[in-house]
C-alpha cells in the first residue's frame, strides 16, 4: 500500500517516519521528496506491506502533530 504523507517538517528523516509507521506493520520503503536544491519538499511516500496495516496507520496518524506540523496522510491508489 502506498501512503502519501504531507505537511512534513523539512527536517523529518526516514528513520523518524519509520519509527512513526512501524508500530502499525511492516514498512517496505520510505521516500522523502526533495527539491532540486537538495532541500526537503515536505512530502513523503510510505510503502506498507499490508492493506489493513496501512489503513490503520492512516486512520491513526492523519492530522497528528509530528515535529510541530499536522500531518496530512492518505492512500495513493496505484
Amino acid at each position: 500500500m502506498k501512503i502519501y504523507v504531507g505537511n512534513l517538517h523539512y527536517r523529518a528523516s526516514r528513520s523518524a517516519l519509520y519509527a512513526l509507521f512501524v508500530p502499525f506493520g511492516y514498512v517496505q520503503l520510505i521516500e522523502i521528496r526533495m527539491l532540486q536544491d537538495g532541500s526537503a519538499e515536505g512530502v513523503a511516500f510510505v510503502y506498507m506491506k499490508g492493506r489493513h496495516d496501512g489503513t490503520n496507520a492512516i486512520h491513526q496518524l492523519d492530522g497528528m502533530n509530528f515535529m510541530n506540523r499536522f500531518l496530512q496522510i492518505f492512500e495513493i491508489e496505484e
